[in-house]
């Protein structure tokens, strides 16, 4: 489910093949040269809006958000608003540097 949006999302990038429930992706912009301190900053404001708690990790070196949707609870409104919050945040990240 987050594959497909993150595949097809302008902006975000997946980092890894999903597995099970997991996937790593991350916000891109090509007016930004540190692609992992955006993030990082981006991961900070994510959380502090205490709706979304996604983690973080590395993959080849590379920041990656890493949400992780677990139970049957969760449906494609959840995903779609995490990544609705992720281009929104990592835009007005971009707006604040220019």
């Amino acid at each position: 489910m987050q594959e497909l949006l993150v595949r097809v999302g302008a902006g975000l990038e997946l980092l890894l093949e999903p597995t099970l429930s997991i996937c790593c992706f991350r916000y891109v912009s090509t007016r930004v040269n540190d692609l992992d301190r955006l993030n990082q900053k981006l991961h900070r404001l994510l959380v502090r809006e205490y709706e979304f708690m996604p983690g973080t990790t590395r993959i080849k070196g590379q920041l990656a958000l890493r949400p992780c949707f677990l139970g049957e609870r969760t449906d494609r409104c959840q995903v779609d608003r995490l990544l609705q919050a992720v281009l929104r945040i990592g835009d007005e990240l971009i707006a604040e540097s220019d």
